[in-house]
């Protein structure tokens, strides 16, 4: 946040950007993030709804190699393994963080107007930081890029 002309502006404060020191409206962010939110309810809350085929985690898989390793190592008398084994198949039983978020909840919520642009900044902050993954300043004073979490890409406002 920065402050021009007494008013309230978002900057970029990434010290090597080519946009450092330059912002825009906070009121401008707020309304562009809202619309956004707006546009892409449906159809991220469909997408979230629809079961996803379960994908296997690369990680999940090396941990698996890794137990196999660390098996076949103890198997030949290698003492003290015990402990690092457990543990791996612990992590694996470990459940995922949600992929997207819970755009179904939030659906009636932005569905009704004057809502949102009512709303305290704690409680659009809340709302925001459940279903925006990245806003993100390209140089236009007057735009920003919005990334929606659970989206496949960017939804520029």
């Amino acid at each position: 946040y920065g402050v021009a002309h007494g008013k309230l502006r978002l900057k970029c404060t990434h010290l090597h950007c080519s946009f450092w020191g330059r912002g825009l409206a906070e009121w401008k962010v707020q309304a562009q993030v809202i619309e956004a939110l707006r546009t892409a309810v449906d159809q991220l809350a469909t997408i979230a709804a629809t079961p996803a085929a379960a994908e296997p985690d690369p990680a999940d898989q090396a941990k698996r190699e890794q137990i196999a390793q660390l098996e076949a190592i103890a198997a030949q008398g290698v003492q003290g393994l015990a402990p690092t084994i457990e543990a791996l198949r612990l992590e694996l039983l470990a459940p995922s963080p949600a992929v997207s978020a819970n755009w179904a909840g939030y659906r009636e919520l932005l569905a009704r107007p004057g809502v949102l642009e009512a709303a305290t900044a704690e409680e659009l902050r809340a709302v925001v930081l459940e279903l925006v993954q990245e806003v993100r300043y390209v140089g236009d004073p007057n735009r920003v890029e919005i990334i929606l979490r659970g989206s496949s890409g960017s939804d520029a406002a």
